[in-house]
């Protein structure tokens, strides 16, 4: 049997302690700075457990203990990486345990290098997953041995196995008797644990014949008191490349295309509409009163020229397939559209798979139960970088303009700008995730699932170059009556935990009950650790308090807009801007760098 040389990076290990007394106790200090000294304490108590419980398992072992001063309180992403890298070079192991992880992690690639330097001499890592049960790293590497603990583990012998990438074993992590530096014996449970009984059961494997991280796993699948599998996690549809693009029907959704034009990577040719809606002929620079989009001519789709575009962008059709009495008018026309060679972007679910449609042709944003991440024992991801929420009151208040305007001035200053859209169109303007939850949603997730899917979006949008992340929700963020279940804001609930925005700017209308816009505030800031930095005032008003929503709205007067917004501000003290007033929008983004600078 091959003598097994393990490594120890932990909090040290008390020498004296009447478990260890006949022990030759091998170790070094390693400091912050990379410097290394001589000597071994443990001023905490956590090494000399997890030293106890591999040293009793394996008397035959060769052990090196490596402290990390302080490390009860933490280890810096780049100690650890140095650490990794100096054991790399100067220290030959067979396994190496860190009982030690980071749940935020802002530099993932150089930790992933440190540790796959490590695989690629020879040596397994293992390391315990975050007591806090959120995913952490380097547990999560591929390149490791991720440990967290197993009810069904009651015995040091017993792991449960899982076929992931990410959670690898469960192991016994509940409360045992453990060697502690004060008192001298101490009743603890934890992942740490877990992952010192891992070790030494991968260095028995090891000592038997098995050399890799691979072989080491298959050894655990084989003896393991249970075996999971992760199911496969299937890609949501990828949108195409779109070089000009026709636009059909002349609606709210469009609107956003049209007016943030210069923000898509492709040409708007055409829009089509239908004879009911009396805008064919019209000028959409002229219905939409604005000079800076495109001035194109609404044509009718009855008459559609093919020939000028590669590919029809459809918005939702329920209530138009209805006017023309074609209940079917989406799929109609993208059939059509493929039997003329053009690709098609669909707002409405056509259910590519189940109808047929090439899916390289046809893009959909849809969320549903096979594109959900696999159940790692419940663990999410804590995303390491800064996050911006645009939540609101109602529904039509402008809170995707809102997200444009941001994410084009932070774009113009330079920032990198990660983002997750609730739009269906959100891609079409270069969003990195779509969680179309809004108008027609083609969500068909919900509750805890609805949040590890938003979870893992972030995470993927997290592990880009971004300097922060923008999130956009749908309608209002708090139920406002709870006489209908339509009333109730679960899909913003879930939103909201999913995605756990460190600032909010909150859109709010002329009208609102003021009461209202405290308590959601007030629902925000309690819901999430995040802070509700800002207000954005939707500048109409309602035409006729009697008929509300159903009257009309119109702009709010100059005048009593500005007082608005001073009564606003002084109501609850935080500052006021106006969308579509591009000083406002400057300065609005002046006060979320500074609210990240300072936090």
């Amino acid at each position: 049997m091959k003598k097994i040389k393990i490594v120890i990076v932990d909090s040290g290990v008390r020498t004296d302690h009447p478990k260890f007394c006949e022990d030759t106790i091998v170790g070094f200090r390693y400091r912050e700075d990379g410097c290394v000294e001589k000597g071994l304490t443990d001023d905490y108590g956590h090494g000399t457990a997890v030293y106890g419980i591999i040293r009793k398992a394996l008397p035959y072992a060769d052990i090196l203990n490596i402290q990390i001063p302080g490390i009860e309180n933490g280890i810096e992403e780049e100690t650890l990486c140095r650490l990794l890298y100096y054991l790399a070079d100067k220290v030959p192991a067979d396994v190496i345990n860190l009982s030690l992880g980071l749940s935020l992690c802002g530099k993932r690639s150089d930790l992933y290098n440190a540790c796959r330097r490590l695989e690629h001499r020879g040596t397994v890592i293992l390391s315990a997953f975050d007591n806090g049960e959120a995913i952490s790293y380097p547990a999560a590497f591929s390149n490791v041995i991720g440990v967290t603990s197993g009810i069904l583990c009651r015995r040091p012998e017993e792991f449960e196995y899982q076929e992931d990438s990410i959670v690898n074993l469960a192991g016994k992590g509940s409360i045992q008797r453990l060697a502690w530096t004060s008192p001298d014996y101490l009743l603890m449970g934890g992942n740490s644990f877990a992952c010192a009984h891992a070790t030494v059961q991968a260095a028995a494997y090891m000592a038997e014949g098995a050399r890799t991280k691979a072989e080491v796993l298959e050894q655990f699948k084989r003896d393991a008191v249970i075996r999971r599998e992760t199911l496969p996690q299937r890609e949501p549809p990828p949108l195409f490349s779109i070089s000009r693009a026709a636009l059909f029907p002349f609606g709210k959704e469009m609107h956003s295309l049209l007016r943030f034009h210069d923000m898509l990577s492709f040409r708007i040719a055409k829009i089509y509409d239908v004879k009911y809606t009396a805008t064919i002929g019209a000028s959409v620079r002229h219905l939409m009163k604005d000079t800076r989009i495109p001035d194109i001519i609404i044509e009718n789709i009855e008459r559609v020229d093919w020939e000028d575009f590669d590919t029809i962008i459809l918005g939702h059709m329920g209530q138009l397939a209805q006017l023309v009495k074609q209940p079917d008018l989406a799929m109609d026309l993208a059939r059509e559209a493929l039997l003329r060679g053009k690709k098609v972007v669909a707002f409405d679910d056509l259910r590519i798979v189940e109808t047929g449609l090439p899916m390289d042709k046809v893009y959909c944003p849809v969320v549903r139960k096979e594109h959900m991440p696999g159940n790692r024992f419940g663990k999410l991801y804590r995303c390491p970088k800064p996050v911006l929420g645009i939540f609101g009151t109602s529904s039509r208040q402008g809170k995707f303009t809102l997200q444009l305007y941001l994410r084009k001035e932070l774009m113009y200053r330079g920032y990198r700008v990660g983002q997750l859209g609730t739009e269906p169109s959100s891609l079409l303007f270069g969003m990195d995730e779509v969680y179309p939850m809004g108008y027609h949603s083609s969500v068909y997730i919900q509750g805890f699932d609805a949040v590890r899917y938003l979870n893992d979006c972030m995470n993927r949008i997290s592990e880009k170059e971004n300097d922060l992340i923008l999130v956009g929700s749908q309608s209002g963020t708090l139920s406002y009556d709870t006489g209908n279940i339509a009333y109730y804001a679960l899909p913003q609930y879930e939103l909201l935990m999913g995605t756990l925005p460190d600032a909010v700017v909150l859109c709010v209308n002329p009208f609102d009950d003021r009461d209202y816009i405290r308590r959601t505030i007030q629902f925000i800031e309690s819901a999430t650790e995040g802070k509700v930095i800002a207000l954005c005032l939707f500048p109409m008003e309602l035409k006729s308090e009697t008929l509300g929503a159903y009257g009309g709205k119109r702009p709010i007067a100059l005048e009593k807009r500005d007082v608005l917004r001073q009564t606003l501000q002084e109501e609850y003290a935080r500052s006021v801007f106006l969308l579509g007033e591009e000083s406002d929008i400057r300065e609005l983004t002046d006060s979320v760098i500074n609210f990240f600078a300072e936090n």
